[in-house]
This record gives C-alpha cells, structure tokens and sequence, in this order.
C-alpha cells in the first residue's frame, strides 16, 4: 500500500476529519480506490488529492454535498460554468437578505440606544412630524387577548424582516371620552409602516404638530400619563385636533419586566 494513502493521511492532508471522508464515501461523493476486504480500511490515491480539494473549495462556497455531486456528474468546462453561475445567482440572493437583515439590526440598534431615560418621563414636549402611515384594519378591541390576536393578523400583512421587535411601530388609537376627559379601555389597533400604500387598510396620519409624552409607569398609568398631556396642552394654548394615538417603543419583545415597559401618548393640537 506504499502508493496509497490511509484516510488518516488523506484527511490530514487536506484539514479534514476522518468521519467527514467516511461520510463522502456513504453518501457516493467521494470513495476510496481500494478497501482491506480484511480489516476493512479506506486507502486512497494520491490522485484524489485535488478531486477532494475541490469539493473541500465547493463546500467553502456553501454548495450542498448534492450539488457537489451533480458538479462531478459529466463534468466538462460549460457544465462546471453552468453550475457556478447559478451558485453566483443564489448567492447575490441571500447576500440582498443579508443586507437587508443588517440595516434592520442597524435601525433597531439606534431605535433602543435613542430611547428616552427615565429620568425624561412623564415630560411633555411638542414635535412637528411629516405625514405618517399606517395599517388597520379598523377593528375594535377591548382586551389583551384581542389586542395581541389583532397585531397578529395585522404583523402577517406587512411580509417585512422583523418588522415588530425593537421599535414603536405597535400602536392603537383608544377611544376617547371628551367630558370629562380620559381614555376608555376600548382601542382600534394599528403598525406604522414606512411608506403608504394604495392598498386597502393603508391609512394615514396628518402632518402637524403633536404633543407627546412617554412613561415607564406600566400601561395601567396611561390616565395619569395623559392627563400630565392635557394640562400640558392648556398651558401651551392648544387644544386637541384629532384623536390620540398610543404606541409602544418598549414591550415584550425586547424586556421582561413591567416597570421597563414604556408607552407614549401622541396627540395632534392646534392654537386655540
């Protein structure tokens, strides 16, 4: 056996294990020249050295060990040119996901560092913002359980990347008791999307001006929080323009604990 190599030897050769070769040869890929009918053991040709070279290059470039196979099968220089380019295709596919995954993990890293402390809430402030849009199906709901089912239905519409985790896209439009003021336990639920739609449920929020406020309290505080806004909104000679509008830039998604969860209150105001 002085011409052959052990598979220990072919293995080593090539920074490969032993189990990887034994597995090539079960599944047809690539087989010893020769097996000890007595003990059994794999020899190989010192010839097979660049075909397992090549397959060890293929598998770098995440061919599957199938499309290994099909690779040797009537090898010739236009079927080897066949099989590459539409590796290449399949790659620039998923190098497209990719990217898009990246700036997704991007802005969610921004959208948690930029997050308000603690310290800043229950403080009302005022923001000018440009058209908004969102998607609704205008359903009523009055408990969790709704609220979560609605947002489910509603997250299997938008067909994106991780749309939900780690933003304040969630959002729902409570209905709202002039006198006396406050907010009843009843919402229609919506997700901001980034650009409109012509679609049915694509809805829109008017550019203006809106008086904000965000707390850490727990989504029970939301009667506190929002009157801490109306006050705010007398004091500044505004009144209310449209409906308010909740959404949550903490949630399950990113904390476990209640008292890390945050809420902000928008309302679109006008000079009296």
């Amino acid at each position: 056996m002085k011409d052959l190599l052990s598979i220990s030897q072919l293995a080593k050769l090539r920074g490969l294990t032993t189990e990887t070769l034994r597995h090539y040869d079960r599944i047809g890929l690539f087989s010893p020249v020769y097996i000890d009918p007595e003990t059994n053991y794999r020899y190989y040709s010192i010839l097979q050295y660049e075909q397992l070279g090549t397959i060890k290059e293929l598998r770098q470039l995440d061919f599957s060990l199938e499309e290994i196979k099909e690779f040797f099968h009537n090898r010739s220089v236009d079927h080897s040119l066949e099989i590459l380019k539409h590796r290449y295709e399949e790659l620039h596919k998923e190098l497209l996901v990719l990217k898009k995954k990246e700036a997704s993990l991007a802005e969610k890293i921004r959208f948690v560092e930029s997050l308000p402390p603690r310290s800043a809430a229950l403080t009302p402030s005022l923001t000018e913002y440009p058209a908004r849009y969102y998607l609704s199906k205008g359903d009523e709901v009055a408990t969790d359980e709704d609220m979560g089912f609605s947002y489910s239905e509603l997250e299997s519409m938008l067909h994106e990347i991780s749309p939900i985790l780690a933003s304040d896209r969630v959002g729902a439009i409570p209905f709202y008791q002039e006198e006396p003021p406050a907010l009843l336990r009843r919402w229609t639920t919506f997700i901001f999307v980034k650009k409109p739609k012509n679609k049915p449920y694509y809805h829109e929020f008017p550019a203006g001006t809106y008086a904000s406020i965000t707390s850490y309290d727990g989504w029970p505080n939301q009667e506190r929080a929002f009157s801490i806004l109306l006050s705010y909104i007398k004091e500044q000679k505004l009144v209310m323009a449209g409906s308010p509008l909740i959404f949550f830039p903490v949630d399950l998604t990113i904390a476990a604990e209640k008292d890390e969860f945050a809420f902000t209150i928008q309302v679109p105001v006008k000079p009296l």
